[in-house]
């Protein structure tokens, strides 16, 4: 465990297993720099998900390169790095991502029951969850990261599944994506609404709404 208000420094190397952050003040980065620590947990036994910022606040992490094992799974949601709010709809609060390369995330939608499915890089979700209504946060830091090889298609009939690069859904206030490189999102022809980097606005009653696309 991490206490509040510390730095782990992650010596080089390669890591099969998914990282959970629930505490606090906590600062997550390479020893040595991008590309020299390797986060690659395997899909299945970690839930499809490699880092998970879990409702806390004033988290960095930097300089991690972050991707998924083989196989990856169809018919389920997978991400490299993802933000969601705490219990009570709260956070995460003044989160940092920069200097990471976060590459190789891929699903695919072969159901037509399944739901919608999602591929994604960098990812604040603030979507009503844990039976709570639509969250808010504050300060969402995204710089220096390279996001790529990111796929997502659908040969069931759901046609909302997609692959996102970078993403912010909700009420975030104070977004900040610069200086990121984000190259093939969604290169598969058959990959459903492909999106480098999005940003959506949330309804009081949860429903998204586009409040900004770039590719």
């Amino acid at each position: 465990d991490i206490p509040s208000d510390g730095v782990l420094l992650v010596r080089d190397g390669t890591y099969n297993e998914a990282v959970t952050v629930d505490t606090s003040g906590v600062k997550i980065a390479s020893k040595n720099g991008t590309g020299a620590t390797e986060l690659v947990p395997n899909p299945v036994a970690d839930n499809n998900k490699a880092l998970l910022i879990d409702g806390v606040d004033d988290v960095t992490v930097d300089g991690l390169r972050v991707s998924l094992g083989a196989p990856q799974p169809d018919n389920s949601e997978k991400y490299a790095i993802r933000g969601r709010p705490d219990g009570s709809g709260d956070g995460p609060n003044n989160l940092t991502v920069r200097n990471c390369l976060v590459e190789n995330i891929t699903s695919e939608d072969v159901s037509s029951n399944s739901g919608a499915v999602r591929a994604a890089g960098i990812v604040i979700d603030l979507e009503p969850t844990r039976g709570l209504g639509p969250a808010t946060m504050t300060n969402f830091v995204v710089e220096n990261n390279e996001i790529r090889d990111i796929t997502c298609t659908s040969t069931g009939s759901n046609g909302d599944s997609r692959a996102k690069g970078i993403g912010a859904n909700g009420d975030v206030d104070g977004a900040s994506v610069v200086r990121n490189v984000v190259k093939n999102i969604g290169q598969d022809p058959e990959t459903d609404k492909p999106r480098g980097i999005t940003l959506t606005e949330q309804s009081s009653t949860g429903t998204n709404k586009g409040a900004g696309t770039t590719n």
